[in-house]
């Protein structure tokens, strides 16, 4: 993030137009989700499948969640197989830079170490993340005050707000924003004193904030987190203590004017507390036009699709029929075991009496000659054991063979030759490079981000 002090805005013009910046954000922000409510329906019956999430199952019926470990043991297994470790290595343009050059790898190595950035723990949730919703997020910030460091985070893609038409590429969508970012008024006024924030619009939201009138709710602003925060079992409401009142801001890169801007505003108060060009923020926006400090890669990638599916999405229906065949097994497990009777009340007087007993007396009243058996009868549920064995068994092995989880990769290999174990693990591979591949893109564009950062704030 960039040192150098926001100048005064004049009063009338620039305050003007960073007041019409934050309107304008707000509409593209509801435009932006409202555009892609529909595909995070499908996202958020994959966070559930995957976190064991069902509905109450009807009376006298099973509803098991089967389809989480399901759902979860591709999920993991997905991960294992994409781990491929990317490296980057700075070269110079010029033999005189070679130095230069190493310096700036060593610094990057050191960036990204597992006691500072930690960024292989990093992308691997990003990777996660990446898998259920189809796209992954990381944020990339190099800064000098106090000192230099490079701070990567990984972002949810539920707080990722983008244009609907933007396509398969972040940097070309004339708006990006990242909801439910929460500051504390003691951050708010560093950000101030390290020149970050606008002195006048921190003290606008500080003084809005105590105004109720300037909460009228929105749910399409807010986002979508509470109810799935209470499927987790977190209330959000409940649980939202931390000793200080938060405020929550939207940072933002907008296309406005015809010229790139940097944005960080309270859609609910439409206040802005920094609005700046977005070349003066990040040097690297000079040579890549509209990218701020997010970079996505997807799963599924499309070039004119932003939020294209993932392959949970491959995976849920055949889990949730997999859930369904279980379920009816056991249902008619049960039936079998407490099937329905037709008794001769004339025989049995008291029906109560066929409830379970330890070592219970029925009392029956037989006519001479009359067999008991005549008077009893039991209704038999066949059995389907077999079926759902079959059924279930080949589900998996159809999984397996169309996305490339199969046995071999989930280390149960039913292979007997060496050589047909090696050749399974090659053709699953070779389904799950492009995986890799995405996200070598991503980790390239993190790394363009350092480049430019570290000449812009190193010595």
């Amino acid at each position: 993030m960039a040192e150098k002090k926001i100048e005064a805005p004049a009063p009338d013009s620039v305050k003007s137009e960073a007041q019409e910046a934050v309107e304008k954000s707000c509409k593209m922000l509801i435009a932006g989700i409202s555009s892609r409510s529909s595909r995070f329906t499908n996202i958020r019956k994959n966070e559930d499948m995957y976190n064991g999430i069902t509905a109450a199952a009807l009376k006298g019926r099973n509803n098991v969640p089967f389809d989480c470990f399901v759902m979860g043991g591709f999920i993991d297994t997905l991960l294992s197989n994409t781990t491929e470790e990317v490296q980057i290595k700075f070269n110079p343009t010029r033999e005189q830079d070679k130095m230069a050059a190493d310096k700036m790898t060593a610094a990057w190595e050191r960036e990204i170490a597992a006691d500072k950035g930690a960024l292989t723990d990093k992308m691997l949730d990003m990777k996660h993340l990446m898998a259920i919703s189809g796209r992954g997020f990381m944020k990339t910030f190099v800064e000098s005050a106090p000192k230099f460091r490079t701070d990567i985070s990984v972002c949810d893609h539920w707080d990722m707000v983008t244009e609907a038409k933007g396509g398969g590429d972040l940097d070309t969508h004339l708006y990006k924003f990242q909801m439910n970012i929460f500051r504390s008024k003691e951050q708010l006024m560093e950000g101030v004193g390290a020149g970050w924030y606008d002195k006048m619009g921190v003290r606008q939201l500080i003084n809005r904030y105590e105004d109720e009138s300037y909460f009228k709710k929105n749910e399409e602003i807010a986002g979508q987190q509470t109810e799935r925060w209470a499927n987790w079992g977190i209330s959000t409401e409940m649980n939202n203590y931390v000793g200080t009142r938060l405020y929550r801001l939207t940072e933002g890169v907008i296309y406005f004017k015809g010229k790139w801007k940097y944005i960080v505003f309270s859609a609910e108060t439409k206040t802005a507390i920094r609005y700046e060009p977005l070349e003066d923020v990040f040097a690297h926006a000079k040579y890549y036009p509209g990218r701020g400090p997010w970079t996505s890669s997807a799963t599924h990638r499309h070039a004119h699709a932003f939020w294209t599916k993932s392959p949970a999405d491959d995976i849920r229906s055949v889990a949730y029929t997999m859930k369904k065949v279980v379920n009816l097994a056991l249902d008619n497990l049960e039936k079998r075991n407490w099937d329905m009777t037709a008794y001769d009340p004339k025989m049995f007087t008291d029906p109560s009496q066929f409830l379970y007993r330890q070592d219970g007396l029925v009392r029956a009243q037989l006519r001479p000659g009359q067999d008991i058996a005549r008077g009893i009868f039991k209704f038999q549920t066949p059995d389907t054991t077999g079926i759902t064995i079959n059924l279930t068994q080949w589900l998996d092995s159809f999984l397996g063979k169309k996305i490339g989880i199969t046995d071999d990769a989930q280390g149960s290999s039913t292979s007997d030759r060496v050589g047909i174990v090696v050749s399974n693990l090659e053709e699953t591979s070779k389904r799950l490079r492009l995986h890799n591949k995405m996200i070598r893109s991503q980790y390239t564009a993190i790394g363009t981000i350092f480049d430019y950062g570290a000449w812009e704030h190193l010595r």
